[in-house]
């Protein structure tokens, strides 16, 4: 699978996914969020995968969170389940899951 953000690779059973956003000092975006969550499913449903190391693109690994794409996340029915089962003290039950 391609990702728009991360770079991955499996070799030896060393899966090594590389943070792709350099020009942003690989902040994580909500496309990231995405592409991390499709990747955690494909790495988990590999059982060549034995172990994952991160790095990331350019001269940082990651800075955080990219804030300029939140209002998206909070337009999410992810978002809104998961405020809303905190508030309930309860898991939340995510779309897909």
């Amino acid at each position: 699978m391609v990702f728009a953000t991360l770079k991955y690779e499996l070799t030896d059973g060393i899966a090594a996914v590389t943070i792709n956003r350099p020009e942003k000092n690989n902040a994580i975006s909500m496309e990231m969020r995405g592409d991390f969550r499709a990747l955690a499913d494909e790495l988990y449903a590999n059982e060549a995968v034995r172990v994952v190391v991160f790095t990331g693109t350019g001269k940082t690994f990651c800075v955080g969170a990219d804030v300029s794409t939140f209002e998206t996340l909070i337009k999410t029915a992810d978002h809104r389940e998961g405020v809303k089962a905190f508030r309930e003290k309860r898991r939340p039950r995510f779309e897909g899951r």
